[in-house]
C-alpha cells in the first residue's frame, strides 16, 4: 500500500486553458486527482458613492428610522423564523 501525500497550490489557468504543476507535485505515470475550486479576483474597489448607491435604500424612511431598532428587528426576524 502506498500512502500519497497531498500538495495544495494555487495556479492560474492560462489563455490556452492549461495550468502548470509545481516541481515535484506529480510523477510521470502516476495517477493524480485534480480538484478545481474556481475563485474570482475582486473587481475594482467599491467607492463610497457606489456603496451609498447600492445600499442607500436598505432602510426606508430616512432620518425618522431608529437604526438600532431597525437592525434589531431585522436580525430578530431573520433568526426567529
Amino acid at each position: 500500500m502506498t500512502i500519497a501525500k497531498s500538495i495544495r497550490f494555487i495556479a492560474t489557468v492560462s489563455k490556452e486553458g492549461t495550468i502548470q504543476l509545481p516541481e515535484g507535485a506529480a510523477v510521470e505515470g502516476f495517477t493524480i486527482e485534480v480538484v478545481l475550486n474556481p475563485t474570482t479576483e475582486p473587481g475594482e474597489k467599491m467607492t463610497g458613492t457606489r456603496f451609498v448607491e447600492k445600499w442607500g435604500g436598505f432602510f426606508s424612511g430616512g432620518e425618522d428610522v431608529d437604526l438600532e431598532e431597525a437592525r434589531y428587528e431585522r436580525i430578530k426576524n431573520k433568526h426567529l423564523k
